[in-house]
């Protein structure tokens, strides 16, 4: 069963822009922005570099969620795509979660991406990747959800597969 909550497609429960295009009869793909919820039999995919993905299940309930965030933050005051943004993003798809029938409290998270895909930033320093997994983390401690489950960093692209049914998660490098 697919629990869309608020706005989003009826069919998989994507939120986000172009949200309705973006399925299939057994799989959902995220595209960046995008979150879904759901309780059904229908695997969520979505391919990360920088960009990071909270993947969420509360084991009680059979219920997951997923996300894709591009930034830490919004660069300025006024920018209304919380989907974008881990400030944002992370207590949207916790909020989806309860209001689709989930407990915080029995929620565990697993955390993807974070990639230093651009070669701009030296080795050294704390790349946008970086700085979106520790987001990320933050976010989850507050809402004291445990990450049970981590593969961010490196230098290589993602694609991070979830099954909402039972939460188990499956991390492709690519490159």
């Amino acid at each position: 069963m697919i629990t869309a909550v608020g706005s989003g497609c009826p069919q998989c429960g994507i939120i986000g822009e172009g949200s309705a295009s973006r399925c299939s009869s057994s799989t959902i793909y995220l595209h960046p922005g995008q979150m879904a919820v759901n309780s059904g039999k229908r695997r969520v995919i979505t391919i990360l570099g920088s960009c990071v993905s909270v993947c969420l299940w509360d084991p009680s309930r059979e219920i997951g969620g997923v996300n894709h965030f591009l930034m830490p933050v919004a660069a300025s005051a006024g920018m209304d795509a919380p989907g974008k943004f881990a400030a944002t993003a992370v207590p949207e798809l916790i909020s989806r979660m309860v209001e689709a029938g989930a407990r915080p409290q029995q929620m565990l998270a697993s955390l993807f991406g974070g990639a230093r895909i651009f070669s701009v930033s030296p080795e050294k320093e704390r790349h946008l990747g970086l700085v979106n997994a520790d987001a990320a983390r933050e976010i989850l401690r507050s809402y004291s959800i445990p990450v049970v489950h981590e593969d961010t960093g490196g230098d290589r692209a993602r694609k991070n597969y979830m099954c909402p049914w039972d939460g188990s998660v499956r991390v492709v490098k690519l490159g």
